[in-house]
């Protein structure tokens, strides 16, 4: 999400660093302030009467046993090894269930399971994704063990059926988004071309959702965009918080992204917090539902730079109090207290991870032994960490004998590429990664969604500083560490 949210990748048109699928985002305020005026102007025509799809008799949020019939392509790489079924929480996966593939195969039955995106694999950052209906009673499945993402194939069920099409219509939508991107034009031209490109993508989606009746496909696509999107006051018409079916998709995080950028970024001072405010009291009507959406807001906006909106939802929503016994609210209890970790002042989590020769490396024994150690996450492939590291480098050299250490965490995901880009950008410093990408307990708990991310911690592990470009931290450096 770096001035809005993360999904403003579809909406912006330069980027601030290398991000994940679901991070692009610009710095630009300046770009956001000329988007605005924009969609002011599109929203004089594009505003629509109020809708809430109450007349589509659609699916509620249903439960029942499930099978899941699989094959593996290249099953002889994978035999005897768990496939594991997730169930997920907007772009978050937990597991669900496992079982062992047995000559290329497997059978997974479930029990009691939840309607919803779903997603299955062998590596947590290669997953298929497939909707699992309990009405369907089963499907069949096949994929590539290696590339579960891009492999998974599915038969016998219309749901999936759907979520194909709309896969290969949302591709062709992309495409059209990086060529007006790419177009020599004004930044107004642009944004008008993107306006008008969504317009036709909404239409596509309710027409898909009309030819999948009673599906949740239906249910979640027609509300991945309002369709009283320039209409504030109705904005929220269409979505029932009592459904917790519509956590189990991303359709929840793309309408928060999208009413902040719209509405709430009008006001500069206090749209952010009084958006916060209003769709907290729309969702209290369900605490999974309510803290779904708390806690998307909250990191969406810890992502995007703004700490103190993010701590204003931890502080007033998120505390002994409001939180309550509930099951859902004590794990966003210890999501609060892990992104308060991420403040200056405080002390982020420790981490062991295996650097390139297989030793294992602590972060609090690292810092212990040092004034100063720098956590950077980083990628091989990371044009803007490219751009950095010849600053980085120059800042180790001058300070490695004074007592300061670089711990450089990768988000890399294949071996061969980390270990050639250490070579290749001369890291002479620690290096390791859990070879795992964004998908990774430590960039999870550091909140990486982009990268180059620097934490600059004290000896006892406390967060110091978090420069965002190499520059800064060479100043604080010169400045306080001589």
């Amino acid at each position: 999400m770096k001035i809005l949210f993360s999904i403003l990748t579809s909406f912006l048109l330069m980027s601030a660093g290398c991000e994940s699928t679901a991070s692009n985002a610009s710095n630009d305020e300046k770009s956001i302030s000329t988007e605005n005026t924009a969609e002011t102007s599109s929203s004089k025509v594009s505003k629509s009467s109020s809708i809430d799809y109450t007349d589509k008799n659609e699916i509620g949020d249903i439960s029942g046993d499930f099978t899941i019939n699989g094959t593996i392509t290249n099953g002889a790489s994978v035999e005897g090894k768990l496939v594991k079924i997730y169930e997920t929480e907007g772009k978050d996966v937990f597991i669900l269930d496992s079982t062992i593939v047995k000559n290329g195969a497997f059978t997974l039955n479930l029990k009691d399971a939840k309607i919803g995106i779903h997603k299955i694999g062998f590596k947590k950052y290669q997953l298929g994704e497939f909707i699992l209906n309990p009405h369907e009673k089963s499907i069949n499945l096949s994929g590539n063990a290696m590339n579960m993402e891009r492999t998974i194939k599915l038969t016998n069920s219309e749901e999936n059926k759907a979520l194909a099409e709309h896969k290969s219509a949302l591709n062709k939508h992309k495409a059209e988004l990086k060529k007006i991107r790419g177009m020599k034009a004004s930044t107004d031209v642009k944004l008008k071309l993107i306006y008008k490109q969504e317009k036709t993508l909404k239409a596509q989606q309710d027409a898909m959702a009309e030819s999948y009746p009673n599906t949740f496909f239906a249910k979640m696509i027609r509300r991945m965009q309002s369709p009283n999107r320039f209409d504030q006051g109705n904005y929220w018409k269409d979505i029932d918080f009592s459904d917790e079916s519509l956590v189990r998709s991303m359709a929840l995080n793309d309408r928060i992204q999208d009413y902040m950028r719209i509405h709430a970024s009008k006001d500069r001072e206090n749209g952010f917090y009084n958006a916060a405010d209003e769709i907290q009291d729309k969702a209290s009507v369900n605490d999974k539902v309510k803290y779904f959406m708390l806690f998307t807001m909250m990191e969406g906006f810890y992502t995007s730079g703004m700490e103190d909106e993010a701590f204003y939802i931890a502080d007033n929503y998120l505390n002994d109090n409001a939180c309550g016994d509930s099951d859902v609210a004590n794990i966003m209890k210890r999501r609060k207290e892990d992104l308060k970790s991420l403040k200056i002042g405080n002390t982020p989590a420790d981490f062991t991870i295996l650097d390139e020769n297989g030793k294992s490396v602590n972060l609090r024994t690292v810092a212990a032994k040092n004034d100063l150690t720098l956590v950077m996450f980083w990628a091989s492939w990371c044009h803007k960490c490219e751009q950095e590291m010849p600053v980085i480098k120059k800042i180790y050299d001058a300070h490695k004998a004074k007592g300061f250490e670089i711990i450089g965490v990768s988000v890399d995901m294949e071996k061969n590429a980390w270990l050639n880009g250490i070579k290749a950008k001369q890291c002479n410093w620690i290096n390791v990664s859990q070879l795992e990408g964004w998908q990774s307990d430590v960039a999870k708990d550091y909140r990486i969604s982009t990268t180059p991310v620097m934490f600059l911690l004290d000896s006892k592990g406390e967060l110091l500083l978090k420069p965002d470009r190499a520059f800064k931290l060479e100043k604080w450096m010169n400045e306080n560490f001589n």
